[in-house]
């Protein structure tokens, strides 16, 4: 398979996308169960923004190729 670099772009968006759902869903339910949570949402959030937000600018751009 030959892979452009939109969809590995895309790929990426799907994955930023998930990451952030993820920290989105664990702070929900840290704020209605009261046991803590192993890992933080905040850098997973943020990471997964980044993430998303390159992988959407390598899309709308136009290739140099």
């Amino acid at each position: 398979m030959d892979f452009t670099r939109r969809d590995v772009a895309i790929a990426f968006l799907i994955v930023g996308i998930v990451m952030i759902l993820i920290s989105v869903w664990l702070e929900r339910r840290r704020k209605h169960q009261l046991m803590p949570s192993l890992i933080a949402p905040m850098p997973l959030m943020i990471f997964g923004g980044a993430i998303a937000f390159i992988s959407l600018v390598v899309i709308i751009l136009p290739s140099r190729m």
